[in-house]
């Protein structure tokens, strides 16, 4: 499917609603599966535009990025008066419920990186519980400080590249 994309503040975003991020996330793990890749989704808010203009490394991320949904009103809101109207906001606290749906419908892995130990860990279950999920789900939850130092940095890689290892 060929997007529409709208840029604002240097930011370059997938005019999507929910329901057709939804799908084109399902397009890019069928793509992926098929062509043994990995790719990742953002959704930048104001304090992310913010990083992406003062840290060089956060803005090369966001670049490489399959999507980028805009999470964020305030972007919604500007978009509009910029006359570059966005659809809808697809925040990454909305979009993760229906991601669990459509990994439970297609049996998709699903890892989740981050948070304090045992934090990840518990809302798995919690989702498994309240849901009645059995798709495959782990997580990793990185020490603090993880991203400043290199060893770390790379063992964390390793295990986004290869959670079921």
């Amino acid at each position: 499917m060929k997007r529409n994309k709208v840029t604002l503040f240097n930011v370059t975003f997938d005019n999507l609603t929910m329901d057709e991020a939804v799908r084109e996330i399902d397009n890019i793990i069928v793509q992926n599966k098929r062509h043994n890749k990995a790719d990742f989704v953002v959704t930048p808010n104001v304090d992310h535009i913010v990083n992406i203009h003062k840290n060089r490394f956060f803005k090369e991320a966001y670049q490489k990025a399959a999507l980028t949904l805009v999470d964020g009103a305030p972007i919604v809101f500007l978009s509009k008066v910029f006359n570059k109207s966005l659809k809808e906001k697809v925040s990454g606290s909305d979009l993760a419920p229906r991601l669990f749906e459509l990994a439970q419908k297609k049996q998709y892995r699903v890892f989740i990186f981050g948070s304090l130990p045992g934090v990840a860990d518990l809302a798995i279950k919690r989702i498994k519980e309240e849901h009645g999920y059995n798709f495959p789900m782990s997580s990793y939850s990185p020490p603090f400080g993880f991203e400043s130092r290199e060893d770390t940095l790379n063992e964390c890689i390793n295990i986004i590249k290869h959670p079921w290892c």
